[in-house]
């Protein structure tokens, strides 16, 4: 006759191998996670940056009210701009725009303009990020510009449309619908 301790026996020491794998199991899992957060965290691809660093400034500061034209940029403008995702160096040209300082233009090369907008202008990135800078280092055959306006909706200071005020109370409601 069987011995009921030993069956007894055995399947506790099944019982506690399994448990110990398990445990095991959790323990490496959780030590995968904390290495993986510590990583994370020392090489962060998306920086957070809190509310008290956040620039509420529109562009940094960068921009100014013209009466003819609205907003443009502010003419040899420097200044931080930090938002929740990125903190960038802006720096405006001598017109104004994201670019590098205007030259005597070569009668050899092809010139290509660039017009757009937070794109093009380089919301949230450095200048040797831009895309229009990218290019400029590939394409040394043309000249290129990136004449795009920090964005901002084509309004006059006090908030309403530039062009025909007779029916700035329907073009606001049209703007506001598309968060503009």
């Amino acid at each position: 006759m069987p011995d009921p301790t030993a069956s007894h026996t055995r399947v506790s020491s099944l019982l506690e191998a399994a448990l110990a794998r398990g445990a095991l199991a959790v323990g490496g899992v959780l030590l995968a996670l904390a290495v993986a957060e510590a990583g994370y965290r020392v090489i962060d691809p998306f920086p957070y940056f809190p509310e008290s660093e956040i620039n509420r400034t529109e562009h940094g500061n960068l921009t100014e009210y013209h009466p003819l034209l609205g907003w443009r940029g502010v003419p040899g403008g420097r200044a931080r701009f930090t938002t929740k995702n990125a903190s960038v160096w802006l720096e405006h040209n001598a017109e104004g725009f994201r670019d590098v300082e205007p030259e005597e233009r070569s009668p050899d090369k092809p010139a290509i303009v660039f017009l757009g907008d937070s794109f093009t202008w380089g919301y949230e990135v450095e200048f040797d990020e831009l895309f229009v800078s990218l290019l400029r280092e590939r394409r040394e055959d043309f000249e290129l510009f990136n004449r795009s306006p920090a964005s901002r909706c084509p309004r006059s200071r006090n908030g309403t449309p530039r062009r025909n005020p007779s029916r700035a109370v329907r073009r606001r409601r049209a703007r506001s619908a598309s968060g503009c």
